[in-house]
């Protein structure tokens, strides 16, 4: 990425049919995915949000997240990255009323009537961002501001939906159950028994449904809480691996290593203005 501004992000890709993530992930900055064309699904933490066109979702930072594949057609999307140190340069104050309704997690569908001007808006920032110069930086924050009081002016109007509360709700409950027993020794079989399924069903349908193995999200649902507490508190490395329920540090160290390709205690020093995951 041939860039000069690190604290924000934009780009626009069409992919084929099939398409999704390679990984599962979670990151520092929110993010905001508007699909232009086709259907997607999304997983995040222990939700189900279906995107079809112009539908957008916002993912707050350090949501964990998946995206994958619903039919077999393309899609075309845009998606925005941006941190808190992006935020702090703009003039517009960010109250608790803008973060609740910009900035937390949702899905929303932007109407009719609106989706042309918010479309002209997102092409704008594409290309300032693709051809900057000196003045970019500005255009794109004023840019930016306006797409947050859009946000703001549409919140009642844009038919906001929390999540998909319908879709497997099987597996819901368990991703569930795993956020809030995270830090005990669970199992696959634990899980399974939590949602009356055998082992081996729980297993298969937890991955087709989430993209996610039960270990690898247990794993990062561990990594992510682990991130938010480097970030907060002054805890000791070897303190918060226990606490998320990690009894190597050294392993615990190794895999967030490879997750956020950082250190713990890199992690830490470059999320040294404290904001929260």
């Amino acid at each position: 990425m041939n860039n000069k501004i690190m604290d924000f992000y934009i780009d626009k890709v069409s992919r084929g049919p099939y398409f999704q993530m390679e990984s599962n992930h979670f990151h520092s900055e929110y993010e905001l995915y508007f699909l232009l064309s086709g259907t997607r699904k999304f997983f995040i933490n222990h939700s189900f949000y279906t995107l079809h066109e112009h539908d957008l979702v916002l993912i707050s930072k350090g949501e964990l997240h998946r995206t994958s594949f619903l039919s077999d057609s393309c899609h075309e999307r845009i998606v925005l990255y941006f941190n808190e140190q992006w935020l702090s340069s703009l003039h517009l104050p960010i109250t608790e009323d803008i973060r609740s309704a910009c900035l937390c997690t949702q899905k929303r569908t932007i109407g009719e009537d609106s989706n042309d001007y918010f479309q002209q808006l997102l092409n704008r920032m594409l290309q300032e961002y693709s051809s900057q110069d000196n003045f970019s930086s500005s255009l794109l924050l004023n840019y930016f501001e306006e797409l947050l009081v859009f946000l703001m002016r549409t919140k009642e109007s844009s038919h906001m939906q929390n999540e998909d509360t319908t879709t497997d709700s099987d597996i819901v409950s368990a991703a569930q159950y795993i956020c809030n027993n995270y830090s005990s020794d669970l199992t696959l079989e634990d899980v399974a028994a939590y949602v009356n399924l055998s082992p081996t069903y729980f297993s298969k349908k937890f991955k087709t449904s989430t993209g996610f193995g039960f270990k690898e999200y247990l794993i990062h649902t561990r990594l992510k809480e682990a991130a938010h507490l480097l970030a907060d508190t002054n805890d000791s490395i070897t303190s918060i691996a226990t606490r998320c329920g990690f009894s190597d540090s050294n392993y615990f160290g190794d895999l967030f290593r490879k997750v956020t390709n950082q250190s713990p205690r890199d992690y830490r020093k470059n999320t040294s203005y404290n904001y929260q995951l």
